[in-house]
């Protein structure tokens, strides 16, 4: 007599799998460009639908309004869809780890000016909307702790490769180092130099050059 068979394993197609991930990107990056120019509450989620040519259903499917303007930010920010402080990548790693001050600042740039030209206008909207609404307020809290560990880990690069030898006043001097990076390389100074004072791209990564270069201890 046979054995009674066991559970049915659900089947998976890698297929559906790959286009269920193509829909999501393209809803994703319909809410981020719908939240860039009209603003999170200027955006319903017919809007998002109509600009990713899906269904409202499948809009709701990929998650809440307040959930789509973080995985937005995710998807923006550090260009992979992970929700991860620029320093985790290899090339800031490398940075931190030793590059002279001339080379690790021109890295930094580049990659903060790339993910502000992404993601800076979101960036803004998830500060304004942390204030309403409770996921995105954690989210936005998750982000200010890697905020606080990269530029705190950048801020002790620079003093590192200033003076191999540091005083002790090296804690205060990084610290206000730190705060000062944070400043400077913000959403919202990028904004304000790009909108306000009309700073072309090239304009504001050879700013930031020398801002970053000058703060140095």
């Amino acid at each position: 007599m046979a054995g009674a068979a066991g559970p049915r394993r659900a089947y998976r197609s890698p297929l559906r799998q790959e286009q269920a991930a193509r829909t999501r990107h393209r809803i994703v990056e319909a809410a981020a460009g719908l939240f860039s120019v009209q603003g999170y509450s200027g955006t319903t989620m017919g809007d998002i639908a109509q600009a990713a040519e899906v269904s409202v259903e499948s809009v709701h499917a990929t998650g809440p309004k307040a959930g789509l303007l973080v995985e937005a930010i995710r998807q923006r920010y550090a260009g992979d869809g992970r929700w991860a402080s620029l320093l985790e990548t290899h090339r800031l790693q490398e940075v931190v780890a030793g590059a002279d001050l001339e080379t690790g600042i021109d890295t930094i740039v580049k990659l903060i000016a790339d993910a502000h030209a992404r993601s800076a206008r979101l960036m803004l909207e998830l500060r304004t909307v942390a204030a309403l609404e409770p996921l995105v307020s954690e989210r936005w809290e998750e982000f200010l702790v890697a905020k606080r560990e990269s530029w705190t880990m950048t801020a002790q690069w620079m003093v590192r490769a200033a003076d191999p030898a540091p005083e002790e006043s090296a804690p205060r001097v990084t610290a206000e180092l730190a705060a000062t990076i944070n400043v400077l390389v913000s959403a919202e100074t990028y904004v304000q130099l790009t909108l306000d004072w009309g700073f072309g791209d090239r304009q504001y990564r050879a700013w930031l050059v020398r801002q970053m270069r000058h703060a140095q201890p």
